[in-house]
């Protein structure tokens, strides 16, 4: 299995934004990346911004890494201020290799994961992640193939074997035999029904549709938070 991947938690952080403690303590077994970020006018460059508002962006930057830090994870941090959020986002994937991008909606606790599967390729990835972040918890996985993937009904019934084998209870995870889900229905129509979606980024469109093209329009799409497991940077 893969090592533990690193979690990226981008957090605007001039805008109020927090990350709801039942996400804090769900990722406390991960090493956690959080990046602060600021989206500046295409007129103003980030040294402007950096000069004008990054002594309060680091506090409150500062803030949110204790929160983690306080927990059992490994927490650092980085500050952008940036033109292209999900551009600087890949960036700091591109940095730690192999990386998991949280979009940090609310959450009141994590008792249900719907994780969505395309294809083989990043069911490694996906099983070190779910793995890691749901093994020490009492959370109850739903796992189901995403729409425009290859395999069957073994691709799933493999990635169960393999949870298992990791120490997950075979009671806590449910194979959705119905046909394959969009993308769109993961981040809008499952999100109302589970507490946090997991997708594996097969195909770079999964990640705008959780951060682009705006962010109110993400949480007006988006009801729970979900974590997008990204391909690692050297089999790009």
């Amino acid at each position: 299995m893969p090592e533990t991947p690193h979690v990226i938690v981008p957090v605007a952080v001039l805008e109020g934004e927090v990350v709801p403690d039942p996400l804090v303590e769900f990722l406390s077994s991960a090493p956690v990346v959080v990046l602060g970020y600021h989206r500046i006018p295409e007129q103003t460059t980030p040294e402007q911004a950096r000069e004008e508002f990054g002594e309060r962006a680091n506090r409150e930057l500062e803030t949110l890494t204790e929160a983690f830090e306080a927990g059992a994870a490994t927490a650092e941090s980085r500050l952008a201020f940036t033109h292209d959020v999900a551009q600087t986002i890949q960036r700091v994937v591109e940095e730690v290799d192999r990386g998991v991008v949280l979009r940090p909606n609310p959450v009141q606790h994590v008792d249900t994961v719907f994780v969505g599967v395309r294809n083989s390729t990043l069911v490694p990835a996906i099983t070190a992640t779910v793995a890691t972040l749901i093994g020490p918890t009492d959370a109850e996985l739903s796992l189901r193939r995403l729409q425009g993937g290859a395999g069957d009904g073994q691709l799933l019934a493999g990635m169960e074997t393999a949870l298992e084998e990791a120490g997950i209870a075979d009671d806590r995870i449910t194979v959705d035999s119905r046909e394959a889900v969009s993308i769109d229905d993961a981040v809008e129509t499952i999100s109302e029904e589970q507490d946090l979606v997991i997708l594996g980024e097969d195909d770079p469109s999964i990640l705008n549709v959780v951060w682009e093209p705006t962010s109110e329009r993400v949480a007006e799409r988006t009801l729970a938070p979900v974590l997008v497991v990204q391909r690692p940077f050297e089999n790009e």
